[in-house]
């Protein structure tokens, strides 16, 4: 009896691993660089910000991105809406609401400036 146990307990663990990779696998996230259709809206997004050389570190937190600049006023606001990108400013910091891969512009902004902010 107690082995009937022991091996429901054993076939319940393998079980729930399976599950939880399974769901880890479905819904992991694909920021990929890569992907050349959000290069092009990352590279415009970066004009917006005033280029990639008014950038002094950029972060993202879940879906908003965070990006400090040198100089504020070279954003451009109205490439910003145009782009439907919401966005907000506080001093020298720009947030930056994106719908998908929040991450993957951070990282585009990494590869681009040639170091890991």
């Amino acid at each position: 009896m107690e082995r009937l146990f022991i091996m429901i307990a054993i076939i319940g663990v393998i079980i729930a691993i399976i599950l939880a990779i399974i769901i880890l696998l479905l819904t992991k996230r694909k920021d990929n660089i890569e992907d050349t259709e959000f290069q092009g809206s990352f590279e415009k997004i970066l004009d917006a910000l005033g280029g990639i050389a008014n950038i002094i570190f950029a972060i993202n937190e879940h879906q908003r991105v965070t990006v400090t600049l040198v100089n504020p006023k070279l954003i451009m606001q109205e490439e910003l809406k145009a782009l439907n990108l919401s966005a907000f400013i506080i001093n020298k910091d720009i947030k930056l609401l994106f719908k998908t891969h929040a991450r993957a512009f951070v990282l585009y902004i990494k590869e681009k400036k040639g170091d890991t902010l």
